[in-house]
């Protein structure tokens, strides 16, 4: 039988008996992930680091590896076999393209940016604001920065608050993100319960943005025209803002119809690496690299970070508050009426179970064929 370069082996690096050669693993997990609530803390005590490639093996393996729920139904007795969706697989990014087109279908229906009279055409009124937050890399260690990042750590519920008291009541989603070496930036999206004015702005490089108009809004947030110009010479300017202390902070206003960086709108944007599956078909270089930052390609790189970081820390990649539902008109997701009759049996590697398959059907066909003559 040809081999199949897609299909684990053991660790050791030999074929199974059945002959299929699958995916050679970069670890010793055999495409396990067997950490739980204790890595956290080990990357918070430094008794590891994000930066140890064999933890970073271990998650490649993890994520390459397909695995199937087996569920059994109890009034039938019929076996199916479903791949099981985790952070960065086909099944999680399909998952994760179905959520963004239902909330594009509302976001898109809602208006929230409006002319502002008596003021030129390069002033706007807007109730959505798009605001990233990162940290000092000089100041924070890596896995500091995605501790406060955490609930546990606390630092976004913080700044929240903040933004609640200075634009007062409103709804968000919040995305925690990776940068191309593994420091953390969120992502805030949020629609606020009252306009506000902001100026159409082009940046040293050319880029246009649309930023606070108001003086009294800017001096709140730290963002007036002398701290943005303090930003330029005094690289720790950052540790005087007001209302985010640990690094850069950026604030835009959202108007609809253009592009926004690169992506066709903001909710483009904040969804990029978790609409992409990893997987070798899409990205081959995956089979070589013993590392994440073995990997060329920085898209890649990134959503790797993204992923391996949030799942060391055992947190949601992208939380829809409440109030943002409320805000676009999400309903929330209903359950199916009545006990189902199918029950989870086992997880399997996914290899293992078309194994299963394949022979369950030549035992079929074989059970099916005419006798030989004699």
């Amino acid at each position: 039988m040809e081999s199949n370069p897609l299909q684990p082996v053991g660790s050791n690096g030999t074929e199974e008996a059945s002959g299929y050669a699958p995916y050679r693993f970069k670890s010793s997990s055999g495409g396990e992930w067997r950490h739980g609530s204790e890595l956290k803390d080990a990357l918070i005590s430094r008794t590891t680091t994000l930066r140890d490639k064999v933890l970073q093996r271990e998650f490649l393996d993890w994520v390459l590896t397909d695995n199937d729920n087996v569920f059994k139904n109890k009034e039938t007795g019929e076996i199916k076999y479903i791949t099981t969706r985790k952070r960065g697989n086909r099944q999680y990014a399909y998952r994760k393209r179905k959520q963004l087109e239902e909330i594009a279908r509302l976001y898109d229906k809602k208006e929230f940016d409006f002319d502002a009279p008596g003021w030129r055409s390069n002033y706007r009124f807007t109730n959505h604001l798009f605001i990233t937050l990162s940290f000092s890399q000089r100041d924070y260690e890596m896995e500091d920065a995605w501790f406060l990042l955490s609930s546990e750590g606390g630092e976004l519920n913080n700044f929240g608050a903040n933004i609640s008291s200075i634009f007062g009541h409103n709804g968000k989603i919040v995305v925690k993100e990776a940068q191309s070496r593994g420091y953390p930036a969120a992502h805030l999206l949020i629609i606020l319960d009252r306009s506000i004015l902001v100026k159409r702005h082009s940046s040293r490089d050319g880029k246009q943005s649309w930023r606070l108009a108001n003086r009294r809004d800017q001096a709140r947030v730290g963002k007036t025209d002398k701290d943005r110009r303090r930003a330029f010479t005094d690289p720790d300017s950052f540790k005087d803002n007001p209302i985010w202390s640990h690094g850069i902070m950026d604030i835009k206003g959202i108007v609809r119809g253009e592009r926004f960086m690169g992506s066709r709108n903001e909710l483009s944007y904040i969804y990029k690496y978790m609409v992409k599956s990893i997987d070798l078909k899409r990205s081959p270089e995956l089979m070589e690299a013993g590392s994440i930052d073995d990997i060329s390609n920085p898209s890649l790189r990134t959503a790797l970070w993204t992923h391996f970081c949030n799942k060391c820390f055992r947190t949601r990649d992208l939380n829809i508050g409440k109030a943002f539902k409320d805000k676009i008109g999400l309903l929330p997701e209903t359950s199916p009426e009545g006990p189902s009759p199918w029950i989870r049996l086992r997880t399997i590697p996914s290899w293992v179970g078309d194994i299963i398959r394949a022979k369950k059907e030549e035992k079929t066909l074989s059970v099916g064929s005419d006798p030989p003559h004699s």
